[in-house]
C-alpha cells in the first residue's frame, strides 16, 4: 500500500492512497460494515474526511484488507477499510480529552516584532544606508537614511482547541448498553454520534 493520487474532484484531498496498483476510487470505506464512500465516485473524501466524520476515540480499531477480499466485502477489488466503533459494556466508562494552542503562549515568530507597524533604519556594516537624492548635473541635493516599515502589525494571533469525551455503559446489565461521543474544535462543526 502507498500513498498516491487519486483521480477526479478530490485529487491531493487527505486520505487517498492506493493499493495493489489501483487508482483511490478502488479503495471501499465503511463504518461499522455501512458504506461511507463519496457518492460521486468513491474518493473524494476517502479515509481522514469521511461521509460519516467520527471522533478518534469513539474508534476501538480499523480494519484494512489489501487482498483478496472475501466476497461478503464486494463493491470494490481495493482496500477494504472499515472503522470499527467502541459501545458500551457491563460498567460505565468514557473518556474526556482536549488540546488548546494559541500563539499567546508560544514563542514569538522571528518575523513578527514588538513595535508593530514601525519604522526602521537599514544598516549595513553598522552603519546607514543612505539614500542621495541628486540634482541637476549630478550633484547630491540630500541624503536621507533608508528605512523599511514593518508590515505585520505586531504578533499574528493564531488560536485552536479541540476537544470532545465518549461515554458508554449499560442501561440494562447483560442485555442493553448505550456508548455516546461529542467532539468540537475552533475550526469546523460539531461532531456528534451514538451507538
Amino acid at each position: 500500500m502507498w500513498l498516491g493520487q487519486g483521480w477526479g474532484a478530490g485529487v491531493g484531498s487527505a486520505g487517498q492512497f492506493s493499493v495493489n496498483g489501483l487508482r483511490s476510487r478502488g479503495n471501499n470505506f465503511t463504518v461499522d460494515g455501512s458504506d461511507n464512500n463519496d457518492e460521486d465516485i468513491g474518493a473524494r473524501r476517502q479515509g481522514f474526511v469521511a461521509l460519516i466524520p467520527q471522533p478518534i476515540e469513539s474508534i476501538q480499531e480499523d480494519q484494512v484488507i489489501t487482498l483478496l477480499a472475501p466476497a461478503q466485502f464486494g463493491r470494490n477489488i481495493g482496500a477494504q477499510v472499515n472503522a470499527v466503533s467502541k459501545s458500551g459494556g457491563s460498567k460505565t466508562h468514557g473518556t474526556v480529552y482536549g488540546t488548546f494552542n494559541s500563539s499567546q503562549l508560544n514563542a514569538r515568530n522571528f518575523f513578527d516584532t514588538t513595535f508593530g507597524n514601525g519604522v526602521s533604519t537599514v544598516r549595513a556594516n553598522n552603519r546607514d544606508v543612505l539614500v542621495r537624492t541628486r540634482g541637476a548635473g549630478g550633484v547630491v541635493t540630500s541624503q536621507q537614511p533608508l528605512t523599511v516599515r514593518n508590515e505585520s502589525g505586531g504578533k499574528d494571533s493564531f488560536t485552536f482547541w479541540q476537544g470532545g469525551f465518549v461515554i458508554g455503559g449499560p442501561v440494562k446489565t447483560g442485555s442493553l448498553f448505550y456508548f455516546a461521543s461529542l467532539e468540537r474544535d475552533s475550526l469546523s462543526p460539531l461532531i456528534v454520534s451514538s451507538m
